[in-house]
């Protein structure tokens, strides 16, 4: 998947310091190592979301694009060179579609990203769920919850 450029929007601010994120406290049992090393994260995402929509792709392709963009570490001009993501490494958390709901065909998609589109008075943004391998991200509200 090719990277789409976005930013992340604010959730809320604690402490006059924005926050882009919120850890979540719920146990998604599909994911392996939930809790030891992945970290559930809710994400609200802006971008130009009508070219994209225009192109064809829906809400789980612009959501993997948009963190593939945000797993890009963004190196100083002069300095030393960063090595760690300033979010952590972060994926798109995928959960399965019941059988009443899939389609009826042989290579029918099984899973479904955790991503949807909400429009808030004519402001549309993209609201996804991903798992981070940092337990404290300081951009991040809350706690990561563990085993």
């Amino acid at each position: 998947m090719e990277p789409i450029e976005c930013t992340l929007r604010v959730i809320e601010e604690v402490r006059e310091k924005p926050k882009y994120g919120r850890y979540l406290g719920t146990w998604y049992n599909g994911v392996p190592s939930i809790g030891k090393s992945k970290f559930p994260v809710a994400l609200r995402i802006d971008a130009d979301f009508e070219k994209y929509l225009e192109e064809g792709l829906g809400a789980e392709e612009i959501a993997m694009g948009c963190v593939e963009f945000l797993n890009i570490i963004k190196q100083p001009k002069r300095g030393r060179r960063k090595t760690k993501s300033p979010y952590g490494t972060l994926e798109v958390l995928f959960s399965p579609i019941p059988s009443w709901l899939r389609e009826k065909k042989r290579d029918a998609k099984r899973k479904e990203a955790r991503a949807k589109f909400v429009d808030d008075d004519g402001d549309k943004y993209l609201q996804v769920i991903v798992c981070t391998d940092s337990r404290k991200v300081k951009t991040f509200a809350g706690t990561a919850l563990g085993r």
